[in-house]
């Protein structure tokens, strides 16, 4: 995209200014690039199907680390996305901050005969400026009934975006900048979460 250089006469002349700066503005924000792809193993585990009336605990999810980077709420948006995944199905579901299965006596205290457990399997936000560096986050659902010692059913969702959208530095100047790896947890992350609750498949090992 080229700079527009040159004065702007008042009047008539400070209207098309003013139009031309959207006109760029708009432009700019239209070079943005959008790729993501996304990938679903499972679901894993004997066939369930929960009526809306069930009651389905969340678990506290730990926050990501890459090396020696901490990703800090990355859980907490794992575990509300979960939960917000769920209550397009279920009526009543509760987050609870205890992290994984330490999170099954307060499930059970609150009478839950379900408990979902998530962790976080990978997470990158590499996606810097006009690197092409891809964002990256894994993460595997797990299903449990707490009247049951049978096993769990799983799915792990794996998504992976290159997507970056324009933005300004305080001087004025467009630049591309990166979007957070928690976007990630779309709609398509809150079909993985229902898919838990309906489908067929093989026991967890």
């Amino acid at each position: 995209m080229r700079a527009v250089h040159g004065r702007l006469h008042a009047g008539t002349g400070d209207a098309a200014g003013r139009r031309l700066v959207a006109l760029v503005l708009v432009a700019a924000l239209g070079c943005a690039a959008s790729r993501s792809t996304v990938a679903l193993l499972g679901p894993t585990g004997e066939p369930v199907h929960l009526a809306p009336t069930e009651r389905v605990c969340v678990a506290g999810t730990e926050d990501a680390r890459d090396g020696t980077r901490q990703f800090g709420g990355s859980g907490l948006a794992v575990s509300a996305r979960t939960a917000r995944g769920l209550r397009a199905t279920i009526k009543n579901v509760q987050v609870v901050p205890d992290i994984g299965n330490a999170a099954v006596p307060t499930c059970r205290a609150h009478r839950n005969r379900w408990v979902v457990t998530a962790t976080i399997l990978r997470w990158e936000e590499r996606a810097q400026g006009a690197s092409g560096a891809p964002n990256v986050v894994w993460v595997r659902l797990v299903l449990r009934d707490l009247t049951s010692d049978g096993d769990g059913r799983e799915i792990v969702f794996r998504s992976e975006t290159r997507h970056t959208v324009a933005g300004r530095t305080l001087g004025g100047l467009l630049q591309s900048r990166a979007e957070p790896a928690s976007r990630l947890l779309d709609e398509r992350f809150d079909g993985a979460a229902r898919a838990l609750i309906d489908g067929g498949g093989a026991p967890v090992k």
